[in-house]
Formats: C-alpha cells, sequence, structure tokens
C-alpha cells in the first residue's frame, strides 16, 4: 500500500465517523424535538410565563445532553476502529477517530441542537433559549471529543 492510498483510507475513514455522528445528532435531535415539544405541550402557557421558563430549562438541558454525547459517540467509534486497526495502522485508527470525532461533533450538535429548537418556536412566543449562547461551549466540546475518539482507537488497537 502506498502512502498516497493510506493517507486516503485514513480521511475516508474520517468521513465515515463524520456520517455516523450526523447519523446520531439527526436522532439526537428529531428525540429531543419529541421531548421537548411534549413539554411544551403539557406546561402551555403556565402562569407568569412558568410554561417558558420550563421549556427553556428542558431546552438547557437537552443541550448538555448533547455536549455529552459527544465524547461517548466518539469513544465507542474510535475504540471500534482502534479494534479493527492492522498492528501498524493504530495511528491511521487513532487520526481518522481524532479527526472524524472533531468534525463530526460540530455536524452532531448543529443537527441535534437546530431540530429540538423547532420545539421552542410557534404561536405562544417559543422560548427563552438562544441557540448563539451555546456557540461557546459547543466549539469547546469539539477538543475532548476528538482526544476521546483517539484515545479510545489507540485503546483499541491493543485488544
Amino acid at each position: 500500500m502506498t502512502n498516497d492510498t493510506a493517507g486516503s483510507d485514513r480521511w475516508r475513514t474520517a468521513g465515515l465517523v463524520v456520517a455516523v455522528f450526523a447519523v446520531v445528532g439527526v436522532g439526537l435531535g428529531l428525540t429531543g424535538l419529541v421531548g421537548l415539544s411534549w413539554v411544551k405541550s403539557r406546561v402551555g402557557g403556565g402562569a407568569f410565563g412558568m410554561g417558558q421558563v420550563v421549556t427553556t430549562l428542558a431546552f438547557l438541558q437537552s443541550a448538555v445532553v448533547t455536549l455529552l454525547i459527544g465524547p461517548t459517540v466518539g469513544g465507542i467509534v474510535g475504540a471500534i476502529l482502534g479494534r479493527d486497526a492492522t498492528p501498524g495502522g493504530a495511528r491511521d485508527g487513532a487520526f481518522a477517530a481524532g479527526v472524524g470525532s472533531f468534525f463530526g461533533f460540530y455536524v452532531l450538535a448543529g443537527l441535534a441542537l437546530f431540530l429540538m429548537s423547532l420545539a421552542l418556536g410557534g404561536g405562544d412566543g417559543g422560548g427563552g433559549a438562544n441557540l448563539g449562547d451555546l456557540v461557546v461551549p459547543v466549539v469547546q466540546a469539539g477538543v475532548p471529543t476528538a482526544l476521546v475518539g483517539a484515545g479510545a482507537a489507540l485503546l483499541g488497537s491493543r485488544f
């Protein structure tokens, strides 16, 4: 195998990792949309706007879950890539898992948070959450997600 082919395989594998994150992001976002819509329907407008407060708190909790799911997905995908790596391919697996987890996390978070935010809109004034407020935590969470993906691939290559 030439270096050109090995490099191409690394990037193709990283693309697969990004695709896995995208699928998880859609699933997480749609599930969050269903859950937040249910919360919104249960609390309604509420007295003194408490329904909006409860819905916003539920959205923020869902946003935290989105941040936490990144390293989880990165670890699982990384361990699988590492386990399947050839003995000399541990670095390639770690590279693909790390890079794929880094960029994949942003795809996951963008899709999930966008889909969940759809529950905040609507006729009764929506919610008080601002997606712009989540930019900094999402950007910061990409780094540990990448480290977990790469580290799990290195660990997986040992088994």
